[in-house]
């Protein structure tokens, strides 16, 4: 990302320890430069970003971001909870997700939203 000094992490170094893509890598990158402009988000919320995507890069292993169905995302949530990680940070992770696809879909063509019907994990 251009303009905030810091923040432009690209290559492998912005992989952190996932293996991703160069496509997600540059998809995840394009998205992340889009809400920076767009939104002027803080450097730990992109962070934040940058790690939810990369991490379910990751556990999609050989299928691209942009063509991730419902089941894929309902096995992550899944495959989180297992992990122990809490409803609220699951949510979190979701309304990432939901940002990113209804971003390729309007700015990017993509046909289906894997996000849609799916309902925000149950807090509390």
């Amino acid at each position: 990302m251009t303009g905030e000094p810091g923040v432009e992490r690209k290559g492998p170094a912005a992989r952190g320890p996932f293996c991703v893509s160069d496509e997600d890598q540059a998809t995840i990158e394009r998205f992340l430069d889009s809400i920076w402009a767009e939104d002027g988000l803080a450097r730990n919320s992109l962070e934040s970003y940058r790690f939810d995507l990369l991490a379910f890069s990751a556990f999609l292993r050989d299928r691209a971001l942009s063509a991730a169905r419902r089941d894929d995302l309902l096995d992550y949530l899944s495959h989180r909870s297992r992990l122990g990680f809490s409803a609220r940070s699951n949510a979190r992770m979701l309304s990432c997700l939901r940002r990113f696809y209804g971003h390729l879909k309007s700015r990017q063509g993509l046909e289906h939203d894997p996000t849609e019907r799916i309902e925000h994990p149950r807090q509390g």
